[in-house]
């Protein structure tokens, strides 16, 4: 299984690579978000050295494909300069781990963050079998790469749309002759129901750690708070190093994005505010909600073609 990883020259290969290591166990292709501001002038090849110093770097023929070399292997393909895919044969489990590590140490990777929205609305087709997780892992067992490329393509092209229509929505300053105007809107996120604990959700959400991945500056103890009471925050988006500010009422939050923030903060909110709160939501953006909730239908899927976790 190695020695064909080690055959991929270019773009041709990767169908014979597909087969070598499918082998009914299946490939799996985890998708990155990458921001490549503070790297400089780096191409793709160097990026992945800065990014991933523990692991070596092997440039095939093609700029926008490299092999990723450690613990396990990938053939990382940049051709989309956003959403970088990271294809691996791992049976182990643990090249999601390896990614992970190297999303906690650094501003400029960040994980897919799918919503429930985006994970039921998807009719798979084609002679492939397609696992896709929350966090932008795709695992397959199809007969062919393309099929597989395209899917993961149709997931990922749906998102951005949900996360660049955030960022048309920054908060900025226009100046023309007439002066200065501002521009853009809050997102606003409302779910059907009450959060059970806002002084634990405001806790957790601020805390540095994943999955919120941000830090409020001089948080106060949010232990308890008053029904009705909107709660506050200048926070900082670990993933970018941005600030945005935030407020959270008893079923809603309210998220102010700058001009530059990444729109994945918001995407990452949706998801886990979701599971926080284990409750259907809407944004008040038509836009926005129109991004959630666009199917990707294919009409001739075979039953049980698609599992999702």
């Amino acid at each position: 299984m190695a020695m064909r990883v080690v055959a991929v020259k270019d773009r041709a290969d990767l169908q014979d690579w597909f087969d070598a290591v499918g082998e009914g166990r299946g490939l799996k292709t985890l998708v990155l978000e990458v921001h490549q501001d503070g790297l400089g002038a780096a191409d793709a090849a160097e990026a992945l050295e800065i990014l991933f110093p523990d692991l070596t770097v092997h440039p095939t023929e093609e700029g926008a494909l490299q092999r990723l070399v450690g613990e396990e292997e990938f053939v990382v393909d940049s051709l989309d300069r956003r959403f970088w895919s990271f294809h691996t044969p791992d049976v182990s489990g643990s090249a999601r781990a390896i990614l992970d590590r190297a999303v906690i140490s650094s501003h400029h990777l960040d994980r897919m963050w799918l919503s429930w929205e985006h994970l039921r609305n998807i009719q798979p087709d084609g002679p492939f079998r397609e696992k896709l997780t929350g966090d932008g892992t795709f695992a397959t067992t199809g007969d062919t790469f393309h099929g597989h490329e395209s899917f993961v393509g149709d997931v990922v092209g749906r998102y951005r749309r949900l996360i660049e229509g955030v960022e048309g929505n920054a908060m900025r300053w226009e100046s023309s002759e007439a002066g200065i105007r501002p521009l853009g809107k809050p997102i606003f996120i409302e779910f059907e129901r009450p959060f059970p604990d806002r002084g634990r959700l405001y806790q957790d959400m601020f805390s540095c750690r994943m999955p919120f991945r941000l830090w409020a500056a001089d948080s106060p103890d949010r232990t308890s708070v008053p029904d009705g009471e909107v709660i506050s925050a200048e926070a900082v988006d670990l993933h970018v190093g941005q600030r945005l500010t935030m407020e959270l009422g008893n079923d809603w939050v309210r998220v102010y994005v700058r001009e530059g923030n990444c729109g994945n903060t918001v995407a990452r909110l949706i998801a886990n505010l979701q599971k926080y709160a284990n409750a259907p939501l809407r944004l008040a953006d038509p836009d926005l909600q129109a991004a959630l909730d666009q199917t990707l239908s294919y009409p001739e899927a075979p039953q049980g073609a698609l599992a999702l976790a």
